[in-house]
């Protein structure tokens, strides 16, 4: 049969290989799972094995001299049939830690486990934990807040992007930046907000969490604004904003519609939905609305002005 297969050039690989990252491949994958921490038992030797054994014998050379390398049975993680036996004990070093991970995906799970933490830092260590979520294995770090608990106003975006995961810490890219720049304007800062998102771990390629995602992670973002005790939230962007508020109405529509969220202690807290900075940093003609929902932000806060729901 004729190979139709395309003839890649350096070029073509190199392009393949960065969309995979994009998508997220970060390992390669034998047909077959192989369990490295235990010693292969070889296979029947292949006649070219067994030739180069018994020239070995006519010329007095030591059977154990290794034989050539043979094609059969390779894999990506190279051939296994020659392996040597493993010190055991040297599996001492990858021994289980003593609490097992976190690996459910089961949200009303999730939610047991969310509302066990009694302090921030404890829900912190819980989805430091967490291994429930494909989100962990493509990123590099957990971003979890950032700004001062205990300030009068919350932010919640929807996912750290690629700065963010560098670095830990929500909202510190061009989007944090022009963040920033938007709060000062009504005298706020990372010393009186406190800030986080829906997800904890950047989705490979920057996409928007998934509704799956979203259903995952809701349990320890009510548990994250239970403890936080904010007076007002304000979330960024559509994602969050649907999520929060459970709406399906656009982020265009409901910017600057007051909202209400109920936390875990039922306590009720007035949500204001505004665009997300990398909106408007492509629509610049959409800032004098966000300035709008700002002044209103300032004025509720300033004289208590009690926003409709």
């Amino acid at each position: 049969m004729e190979n139709t297969a395309p003839q890649l050039d350096q070029t073509m690989i190199a392009e393949a290989l960065r969309l995979q990252i994009a998508f997220g491949v970060d390992e390669t994958i034998s047909d077959a799972p192989i369990n490295h921490y235990q010693a292969q038992k070889p296979k029947n030797p292949s006649p070219e094995v067994l030739a180069h054994q018994d020239n070995a014998r006519d010329q007095g050379a030591p059977e154990s001299a290794n034989p050539p390398p043979s094609n059969q049975g390779g894999t990506l993680h190279g051939n296994t049939h020659d392996a040597p036996s493993l010190d055991l004990s040297a599996q001492r070093v990858f021994a289980a830690p003593q609490q097992a991970p976190i690996a459910t995906s089961d949200a009303h799970q999730t939610e047991k486990l969310a509302r066990s933490a009694q302090t921030i830092e404890a829900l912190k260590t819980i989805l430091e934990d967490f291994e429930g979520s494909a989100l962990k294995r493509t990123a590099k770090n957990t971003v979890f807040n950032d700004g001062v608990v205990g300030s009068r106003v919350m932010l919640i975006g929807e996912a750290p992007g690629r700065e963010e995961d560098r670095a830990g810490k929500p909202f510190i890219g061009q989007s944090g930046q022009m963040l920033d720049r938007m709060f000062a304007a009504i005298g706020l800062d990372r010393t009186n907000l406190y800030i986080t998102n829906l997800t904890p771990w950047r989705p490979a390629g920057d996409r928007s969490p998934n509704d799956a995602e979203i259903e995952l992670f809701m349990p320890f973002l009510k548990q994250h604004i239970t403890l936080a005790q904010p007076d007002i939230i304000v979330t960024i962007g559509a994602v969050s904003t649907k999520a929060l508020l459970e709406t399906d109405m656009g982020i265009t529509k409901i910017r600057g519609q007051w909202g209400i969220v109920t936390d875990y202690n039922e306590r009720q807290i007035p949500v204001l939905p505004i665009f997300h900075p990398a909106f408007l940093l492509r629509t610049p003609t959409r800032k004098a609305e966000s300035w709008a929902d700002l002044c209103a932000l300032r004025a509720w806060l300033d004289k208590g002005l009690a926003p409709h729901a």
